[in-house]
């Protein structure tokens, strides 16, 4: 089960294959906190699987996607008195993880997953922002996709508009920008 829901997350099945894992979570209740946690070595990971196997319920779906990159989707309560979003529990599980085990790690909040076309997407969202999030905040541990959400945003607008949109902004007002530090 768990080889299928990477090799979806992937784009590696056909589209008869998505056919059917499709019917599969027809009736499943999404509610998840999507958390990839990105580990240095495979040996941290091999801890970090067993630290999260102890702290898993059955709601939860775990998916190893690669010797680094574990993605856990934890199940929300629905009544959400836990946690208020995915970067808050992130952050719990990101110290908790830190104290028990002492490996390097990085942790995305991929955000809240609530059907099936979530699911399919927060993979490539959590690792948009682990890629930005690297970029632009190198020191930080924990990211959230809502703080890159913008730079996803603007990736998809055709660059000769950007450039357009540059020259009408002026070299001066554009310097503005590139200085401070809030507005980049």
């Amino acid at each position: 089960k768990e080889e299928k829901l990477r090799l979806l997350l992937c784009g590696e099945l056909n589209a008869v294959q998505q056919g059917v894992m499709s019917a599969q979570y027809a009736d499943f209740k999404f509610n998840h906190y999507l958390i990839a946690f990105c580990t240095a070595t495979a040996q941290m990971q091999k801890q970090l699987v067993h630290f999260i196997e102890t702290i898993c319920d059955k709601r939860d779906i775990t998916i190893k996607m690669d010797d680094e990159t574990l993605l856990l989707f934890a199940h929300a309560d629905d009544d959400g008195e836990d946690y208020k979003s995915s970067y808050e529990y992130a952050c719990v599980l990101y110290e908790n993880i830190k104290e028990e085990l002492r490996i390097e790690l990085t942790v995305v909040a991929g955000g809240t997953v609530k059907n099936y076309e979530d699911f399919i997407s927060s993979y490539s969202r959590s690792m948009f922002t682990q890629k930005y999030g690297g970029l632009i905040s190198p020191d930080k541990k924990v990211y959230a996709f809502k703080d890159y959400a913008l730079i996803k945003l603007l990736e998809k607008i055709p660059p000769k508009e950007i450039v357009n949109a540059v020259g009408e902004i002026g070299e001066r007002n554009l310097s503005i920008v590139f200085n401070d530090d809030e507005l980049m």
